[in-house]
């Protein structure tokens, strides 16, 4: 979803760029425009690619506080 989005984003920023005419005060605005187009499209690509790493992560994570609640049971 997020990269295709990201993709298409600044795919149709690049066309419209080449294609039509910018004044040189938009020049910012479509700079920013394309760089948050790439950001969206990096986020989600390494979103989806490290996704079975964050599902690892949490699993551990979890594992670690219900071991730390079992201990602090068994100390009260």
């Amino acid at each position: 979803g997020p990269v295709t989005v990201g993709i298409v984003t600044l795919l149709t920023e690049l066309l419209v760029l080449t294609v039509t005419s910018v004044e040189w005060t938009q020049v910012p605005l479509k700079v920013y425009l394309g760089t948050v187009g790439s950001l969206l499209m990096l986020a989600g690509w390494m979103l989806g690619f490290r996704r079975e790493q964050l599902i690892t992560m949490r699993d551990r994570l979890n594992e670690q506080r219900e071991h730390m609640q079992e201990r602090f049971g068994q100390w009260r």
